[in-house]
């Protein structure tokens, strides 16, 4: 369990707390996943990501040089063992052992991520404090390290139909249910859609989206 005051484990109706390496005095833990083999990741505030082993022995997967992966608010493993993280500087990546931060792209991602979630077309979901935004994780991964390319996005917010623009600071602020529907969870309630119809209509247009604005 993750919690305000550190990482909680519950075993036999007794309650402890787990000891990570190097991370001290009090922590908020938002960010806690298992992955498709069976290994447990928890993202500490201010302290980074951990990885439980199989002797139940922590790893710190953060090193003192990382940029941004630091305070993780959400992760999300896809099915090509690619660990997404939704940080405080944006949108993150663990992959054959390294960190990648996207902070530094000319792109509209989110600066303030705080969840992260991937669709069943190769779609990577990002909320924020401003909005959700969704990107393809194949554009993503051409990208080389220091590259300036323009990395495109599309942002939803209440013109979409969200309630509000800012999403909740929890993990569960994205949820994607077995129909392949992706929830959002903001300040003033939740919202749905559906991501392959929302492609399927993007697809069909001609022309860029038209919204009216004010009439006089």
């Amino acid at each position: 369990m993750g919690t305000d005051v550190g990482l909680w484990h519950s075993e036999k109706d007794h309650l402890a707390r787990v000891n990570l390496p190097g991370a001290r005095g009090s922590y908020a833990v938002h960010a806690l996943v298992e992955d498709r083999h069976g290994q447990i990741l928890v993202g500490a505030l201010g302290h980074g990501l951990y990885r439980r082993g199989e002797n139940d022995d922590w790893q710190r997967l953060t090193e003192d040089g990382d940029r941004g992966s630091k305070v993780i608010w959400a992760l999300c493993e896809d099915d090509r063992d690619t660990l997404w993280a939704a940080t405080e500087v944006g949108l993150a990546r663990w992959r054959t052992g390294e960190w990648r931060c996207y902070d530094d792209l000319q792109s509209e991602l989110p600066r303030r991520a705080r969840s992260v979630i991937c669709d069943a077309r190769d779609g990577l979901w990002i909320s924020s404090l401003s909005g959700v935004a969704t990107v393809e994780r194949l554009a993503i991964d051409v990208l080389s390290p220091g590259t300036d390319a323009m990395l495109p996005s599309d942002w939803f917010d209440r013109s979409d139909g969200l309630p509000s623009v800012t999403c909740t600071d929890v993990q569960g602020a994205l949820h994607k249910t077995a129909d392949g529907r992706i929830w959002v969870g903001t300040l003033r309630g939740a919202a749905v859609m559906d991501p392959h119809d929302w492609q399927m209509r993007r697809d069909r247009l001609d022309a860029p989206g038209v919204r009216i604005e004010a009439v006089s």
